[in-house]
């Protein structure tokens, strides 16, 4: 299995609405390809929408590291702040800890052609404001 990492958390839930979608098509791409892919993003958004359940890494470090520890791959999906992401930092530390190689990966696909500029520009007001957009996630 291929662990694919990416960013979630955010002040907006339209852009954490919006990497869910591209993280959903990327997955569904690789599925397609024949990949055994999993995607925490994928995997959660629906849930936490549906039952208004709190996000971010912290809520999830023992299922990610299960996950992560499971797989023979971890892919970090570079969406904007992905540099940024605590999750995404504390999934490839797990990774490392257990000698699993991490690949860094462009976002791709129609969902992320639609969105790419909405996305950048969220990023850089965040980072004009000071903030770093998805701290927790």
């Amino acid at each position: 299995m291929i662990y694919a990492a990416s960013p979630y958390s955010h002040h907006s839930i339209t852009v954490r609405r919006l990497r869910y979608e591209v993280m959903r098509d990327m997955a569904l791409n690789w599925l397609q390809q024949g990949l055994g892919i999993f995607s925490p993003i994928v995997y959660t958004h629906p849930i936490v929408v549906e039952y208004k359940l709190q996000y971010g890494f912290a809520g999830y470090l023992k299922f990610d590291t299960a996950m992560v520890r499971s797989s023979k791959e971890l892919w970090v999906v570079k969406l904007p702040s992905w540099e940024h992401s605590i999750g995404i930092e504390g999934e490839v530390r797990i990774a490392r800890e257990v000698g699993i190689s991490t690949v860094h990966i462009e976002p791709f696909g129609p969902t992320w052609d639609a969105v790419k500029t909405y996305l950048q520009d969220q990023d850089n007001k965040d980072a004009k404001r000071g903030g770093v957009p998805n701290a927790i996630c």
